[in-house]
């Protein structure tokens, strides 16, 4: 016959299988959980990303950013004249809503959204660098005249930190003459 400190033993080694079978499977479980939550994560990135691309890179945006960098002028007033929002108001929305959506570029890599590598990837390299050394003249007047000291500030770290990545890649972040209009020359 079996004895009370039989079936207490076996009932006891019946507990503790059972709860080192139960922390198994809430570590495999959550482990699991978290595998999902990373994919998740990373879709989600992936699918951010890609609405950015799509955003900066299409024929319309590359058409705008086109007008932007081949805009001339010689100072704050004669930019104002050619186009302000005063004498040209379609293309003064056009330029601010193009500055706008590089700023918030700037913005998700300032905050940490996106890293200086994707920002540089969604940026084509130099496209945002070229965009606030095209106009932070403009921008650092504007500022003073119209007393928005954080005009485009994340503009500008975006263009700073493109900068910083475009030589950390062992590349010249020299902008062309004439930004993107055709010189026929070769940078040296």
């Amino acid at each position: 016959m079996v004895d009370l400190l039989t079936i207490q033993t076996v009932g006891v080694i019946v507990a503790a299988f059972s709860f080192v079978v139960g922390v198994a499977n809430n570590i495999l479980t959550s482990r699991r959980e978290e595998k999902r939550n990373q994919q998740t994560l990373e879709t989600r990135q992936a699918q951010f990303f890609m609405q950015i691309g799509q955003k900066l890179n299409n024929t319309e945006a590359m058409s705008r950013w086109i007008t932007l960098i081949n805009m001339e002028w010689n100072n704050y007033d004669e930019y104002e004249k050619k186009y302000g929002t005063d004498s040209n108001p379609e293309l003064a929305a056009m330029r601010l809503g193009t500055l706008y959506e590089w700023n918030g570029i700037g913005y998700f890599l300032r905050k940490g959204v996106i890293d200086r590598d994707t920002a540089y990837t969604l940026c084509n390299g130099v496209s945002g660098s070229w965009l606030w050394k095209k106009f932070e003249p403009v921008i650092r007047e504007m500022r003073i005249r119209y007393n928005m000291p954080d005009a485009f500030a994340d503009l500008e770290f975006l263009g700073l930190e493109l900068v910083k990545e475009i030589e950390k890649r062992g590349f010249d972040n020299k902008t062309p003459e004439g930004f993107a209009h055709y010189t026929g020359k070769t940078l040296p």
